[in-house]
């Protein structure tokens, strides 16, 4: 199959999507497929097609529903050039991502031709006013947007609240599947003398938590518990944090910055404990395949997208999202018990390839052709 996979946001960006379909696009390629991602430009990135990916307009980040979004548009000579290039390529099938996301992957849509198309939703907005602005936004457009594609799939249940397609039409769940390391039977050495390491990962914004888990990290220091914080990112909120640590004395806290995808794996590697106190928006969780992945346990915050991901057993480390007491709970019981650390190391190590992109890249090649299918039967 030739497949394009469209993606609303800035590839160089951090980010669970763009995790994702970079990820799908070199597995499908493994798999003999001719693949092209197409993503809107950004400062230094080629603005011809390369390496099989196919960049047109510009991207701006803008703050969004306490998140940030990528709003993107290939005006004028751009828009012209992006056109000329789909209808050269002639596509078997079309994947986008967010299809709403202004404005790229709709300039997509209405130049895709004859190709298939699917669309995968991966937005949780928040229980905020203008949270539930967007979700009726959403219910409005879904229709719109399931008449103009053959296959409509969520990267989980939690989405379907807001997904509102017409009598007959089915949302597949998919998961946001990355390539996930191998992870090595002795990565996380067990504490002997010293302090368990803690490790947040994640870009530094209101969302994410990372200020409720300062907060949480404080109570902890101060009642003396043997445990050091690393956060690794870099984000708005960044002031705001080394003013927390400041004003707290936190005296074994470190703001690590951004850091390479190398430099991020031995992070993985060196940690005791992975905290993701997400407040809201996550809709799966790619974060903690990785932390399973590298063989972590974790204590996370029971959001939506967390609950998918953190079950069975890992399903009693989740937290009230927000709630400082209850996160620096759960992180000193799991401080204090090795053992229980092994035992959710031992189950992460256990279930991360559900979460892997090579567990589901058959599903999503019979997903593209069922859609081609269908895009013949209609015509």
């Amino acid at each position: 199959m030739k497949i394009a996979i469209v993606c609303p946001y800035d590839l160089g960006r951090p980010g669970g999507v763009q995790a994702h379909i970079l990820s799908l696009a070199d597995a499908l390629r493994a798999r003999g497929h001719e693949v092209w991602t197409v993503a809107p430009g950004s400062v230094g990135a080629p603005s011809h097609p390369t390496d099989g990916i196919a960049r047109f307009g510009q991207s701006r980040a803008v703050s969004f529903n306490k998140t940030v979004i990528d709003i993107s548009i290939a005006w004028g000579a751009e828009g012209r050039r992006l056109k000329v290039w789909l209808a050269e390529q002639n596509f078997d099938v079309i994947h986008f991502h967010t299809i709403w996301d202004p404005f790229l992957p709709l300039q997509v849509l209405a130049a895709a031709g004859p190709a298939a198309r699917v669309a995968t939703f991966h937005d949780t907005p928040p229980e905020t006013f203008s949270g539930r602005l967007t979700r009726q936004f959403f219910k409005t457009i879904c229709p719109f947007i399931a008449r103009r594609v053959q296959r409509m799939t969520a990267v989980s249940p939690g989405l379907l609240g807001h997904l509102t397609p017409p009598s007959g039409t089915t949302v597949e769940i998919l998961p946001p599947a990355i390539k996930l390391q191998t992870p090595s039977p002795d990565i996380n050495p067990p504490v002997e003398n010293g302090d368990v390491e803690i490790l947040f990962l994640s870009r530094l914004e209101p969302r994410k938590g990372a200020e409720v888990l300062l907060r949480a990290f404080s109570v902890l220091e101060k009642s003396g518990v043997a445990a050091r914080l690393k956060i690794v990112g870099s984000g708005d909120e960044e002031a705001t944090l080394r003013q927390i640590i400041q004003n707290n004395k936190l005296q074994r806290v470190s703001l690590e910055g951004h850091v390479s995808e190398e430099t991020k794996q031995a992070y993985l590697a060196r940690a005791d404990i992975f905290c993701a106190p997400a407040l809201y928006g996550e809709s799966y969780g790619l974060v903690l395949a990785e932390a399973m992945a590298a063989g972590l346990p974790i204590i996370a915050a029971a959001n939506s997208g967390f609950r998918h991901v953190m079950r069975e057993q890992a399903a009693n480390c989740l937290v009230e999202p927000g709630d400082v007491d209850a996160l620096a709970s759960a992180l000193r019981r799991l401080i204090s018990s090795p053992v229980l650390r092994q035992e959710l190391s031992t189950w992460g190590r256990n279930n991360w390839k559900q979460h892997d992109i090579e567990t589901w890249v058959c599903e999503f090649e019979a997903l593209y052709q069922s859609a081609i299918d269908a895009r013949h039967h209609d015509h």
